[in-house]
This record gives C-alpha cells, sequence and structure tokens, in this order.
C-alpha cells in the first residue's frame, strides 16, 4: 500500500486518533466482516466498556487505543495461474481508538457523594485488516521482507456527545458509520467514496448505577436493544446489612437482528427454501431474516484482600428456525449461549493511610460459547458448533496513563465481536492516556 499517496487531511486524523489504522480484509465465505449489524455491536460495546472505566474519573482529554493480532487467519483467494481458490494464511490486525473531550459544566466533583454536571464528545473507530510478508527486492542492497495490508478495507466508527450528571444518570447519543472499500490496483484507496456504507444512530442511557438501556437503530428500526439491571445495588437501597457480604449481580437481556439471509451470513433464517428450492439458487426470493435473544446475569465477588471472581451466563432463544447453507439441516441452537469465570489479582497500595485504587491487575479466565458461523471456521468442523476459550493478562492503571497486555484462545468475548477467530492466537495491547 503507498502511504505516500494518503492526503494530509488522513495523515492528521491518524494522528490524532494514533491507534485508528487503515487495514484490510478480504470477503470470503460466511464472514461476519460483511455483516454491518454484527459490527454496529461490537463498535458500540466497546464504546460503552471504555465509559464504564472513565465515567467516574475527572479528566478532560482521554485517548485509548489497542491494537490485536490473530494469527494464522486463513482464507481462501483466487490464484489466476490455476484459476482455482486456494487457502492462504495471512495475519488478522483489529485496531480501536477512542478520543474524548470532557468539558465540566462548573467544577468536577471531589467525591462519589457529591455531583457534577459534564458534557463530552467522543470519536472512537474499529478497523479490521490482513497483513501479508511481502519481499521487497533492493538490487545489489538484497531483499527485505516487510509487512503489507491486502484486500478490501472495513471501518467502524461512532461519533458521540455524552451528558453526565453524575452520581444520578449518563447520556449518550451518536452516529454509527460502517464502511467498506476497495483498493485500486496499485494499492491506494479513495477514502471519500466507500464501496458501501451503512449509518445508524445509537443511544444508551443509565440512571444512577441501577439501570441501563442501549439500542442501535437503523432507518426507525431497531438492530439491537439491551437492558441491564443491578440488582445488588437495587437491594442494597432499601437494606445494606449485607453489603460487605453479597457478590455484586447484574442481569440483562438484549436482543440482535443478527440472521438476516445475506450472503455472508452463516445460516438461511425462517426456511431453507423458496418454492421447493435453494435459497441460493438463481431465483429471487424474499429474504427472511431472524433475532436472537439473549439472557444473561453477572456476577463478582471479593475473595480475600486481592482477588476478585466473575462468573456470567448467557442463555439464548432465537425467534425463527435457522438452518445450515451447505447442508439446509435445521440447527438445534442449545439453552447456554456463553458462560465464562474470570479470577483476577488486584494488589493495593495505600498512601496516606488510605487505600487507594488497584495500579496492577492480573487475570486468567475459561469460557464456553456457542456460535453457528463456529462450525464454518473452526480447524475440526466435525466437533461443532461450541468451543472452550481461555484468556490472561495483565493491566496498569496510574493517574496519567496506563495500559494491559493479553492472550486469548477462543476466549467468549472474542469470538463475539468476530466468530472467524476460532481456533486462533488472539494477542492484544493497548494503552491510555488522560489530562
Amino acid at each position: 500500500m503507498n502511504f505516500k499517496a494518503f492526503p494530509k487531511k488522513i495523515i492528521a486524523l491518524l494522528f490524532v486518533q494514533f491507534f485508528f489504522s487503515r487495514v484490510s480484509v478480504l470477503a470470503y465465505e460466511a464472514s461476519e466482516l460483511h455483516n454491518s449489524v454484527s459490527r454496529s455491536e461490537t463498535i458500540s460495546n466497546l464504546f460503552i466498556e471504555n465509559w464504564e472505566k472513565i465515567k467516574e474519573e475527572n479528566f478532560f482529554l482521554y485517548m485509548d487505543g489497542r491494537i490485536n493480532k490473530v494469527t494464522d487467519f486463513a482464507i481462501n483467494t483466487y490464484n489466476s495461474g490455476t484459476g482455482k481458490y486456494e487457502e492462504r494464511k495471512l495475519n488478522l490486525i483489529r485496531t480501536y481508538g477512542n478520543l474524548t473531550l470532557a468539558i465540566p459544566i462548573g467544577k468536577f466533583r471531589k467525591d462519589k457523594n457529591e455531583s457534577d454536571l459534564l458534557i463530552a464528545l467522543s470519536t472512537s473507530g474499529f478497523h479490521y485488516g490482513l497483513t501479508a510478508d511481502v519481499d521487497i527486492d533492493r538490487g545489489f542492497a538484497g531483499t527485505e521482507t516487510a509487512s503489507d495490508y491486502k484486500h478490501a478495507q472495513f471501518f467502524d466508527d461512532i461519533y458521540a456527545i455524552s451528558l453526565l450528571y453524575r452520581p444520578y444518570f449518563t447520556i449518550h447519543y451518536g452516529l454509527i458509520v460502517n464502511n467498506k472499500y476497495i483498493p485500486a490496483d496499485n494499492g491506494t484507496i479513495k477514502y471519500g467514496s466507500p464501496e458501501e456504507s451503512h449509518k445508524k444512530q445509537f443511544f444508551m442511557t443509565e440512571i444512577y448505577d441501577l439501570f441501563s438501556f442501549s439500542t442501535n437503530i437503523d432507518k426507525s428500526k431497531n438492530q439491537s436493544l439491551k437492558f441491564e439491571i443491578s440488582l445488588t445495588k437495587l437491594l442494597l437501597l432499601f437494606d445494606e446489612t449485607y453489603k460487605e457480604s453479597l457478590p455484586e449481580i447484574k442481569t440483562s437481556y438484549k436482543n440482535v437482528a443478527i440472521y438476516n439471509d445475506k450472503d455472508y451470513d452463516p445460516v438461511w433464517s425462517k426456511t431453507p427454501l423458496y418454492n421447493g428450492l435453494p435459497k441460493d439458487s438463481s431465483i429471487n426470493f424474499p429474504e427472511e431474516s431472524a433475532k436472537i435473544n439473549i439472557f444473561s446475569i453477572n456476577a463478582t465477588k471479593t475473595m480475600g484482600t486481592n482477588f476478585l471472581l466473575e462468573a456470567q451466563i448467557s442463555l439464548q432463544h432465537i425467534n425463527h428456525d435457522i438452518y445450515e447453507k451447505n447442508t439446509l439441516k435445521k440447527i438445534n441452537s442449545p439453552a447456554i449461549k456463553e458462560w465464562h469465570l474470570i479470577l483476577s489479582y488486584n494488589p493495593k497500595i495505600v498512601v496516606e493511610g488510605a487505600e487507594q485504587r488497584s495500579y496492577i491487575t492480573s487475570y486468567i479466565g475459561l469460557s464456553k460459547y456457542w456460535d453457528p458461523a463456529i462450525k464454518i471456521h473452526r480447524d475440526e468442523p466435525n466437533k461443532g458448533y461450541g468451543v472452550y476459550g481461555w484468556i490472561i493478562g495483565s493491566e496498569a492503571n496510574f493517574s496519567f496513563i496506563g495500559g494491559g497486555l493479553k492472550a486469548m484462545y477462543n476466549f467468549s468475548s472474542e469470538l463475539e465481536k468476530l466468530t472467524e477467530t476460532v481456533d486462533k492466537w488472539s494477542f492484544e495491547g493497548n494503552l491510555f492516556f488522560k489530562i
């Protein structure tokens, strides 16, 4: 890719959002990368996850970036010499960046018992790409090997405005933009002319850390929505007797219009046939869709002085039948969509007799995840739609800077972002600054 051909404005934007790399992905088989519903769900979840970390802190400027690498990402590419599709293993690179400017109306509160009013402007992006090693002939100087991006590019961005009246409520409203770009033969891309583009609205509100609601809206229709209730905090409003002994329990419900009879989807929805013929025949047929409904319960409990245990289980119900595309076989989804356990070690520091926030956290986790696309992308399809996974990592959080590293293999939160990463190693590093 010829980076010298990039417009100066693009270079400047990349400098501000320092992890917003321009990356690429090839369309192949059933790919969630072509599913704007799934990608919108991922970017909105990352936005909320980021705010959960920073909403209690006083800051004017917050910048966060992460880069994720998935090794041996196999795709089918067309060999013009043989006229056949052949498997090629590349590395999938995913980058996330966030830039938030907070403006207090008055002064920041000094502690959580006080209140304050803030307005915040944010821009976040999650971008995907495949890299390959390229040999560069330098003549008498020899040959160099460099990593370069290949194929199409996908960009998902949120532009949001937030209102925080702490500790009473939080409101986020924004625009989600999903863009797909196809590079020219010389590797350059016209970023003002996407091959495909979708624009959606994003809304989220939280009341007193007890109730939250979020939704993604496309053309006045909900593509996804989620409700969450903090049961423990709700109980403690009436009786604080068991404040120290109870785990923090949250329950949630969400639905996502994820199965839509598109070329990239791994399944047919409602019925695999139209007028007795397979839906992938040359006969036109009306597209059908199905929603997945997910009910989750999450519990976290402090164990001793420095340990924290998190457990979650998610139940699912798909509102219509779904079928494998290649066999037309009906898929019977299990009741349990996902579960995971994460054990964290949180050493504390004491400054002038007062206990402070953990400055470092190390964790390890185990999970199981089910999805109809897993069977397509896993190394051994005969093992079915469910897979076990694990995660290990560490994070550091200081006054103005922090970061973390983690390694994952089939962990549920990663497969939820992109099912194609099944049976592949994934490594992620992140870095943040706040002023």
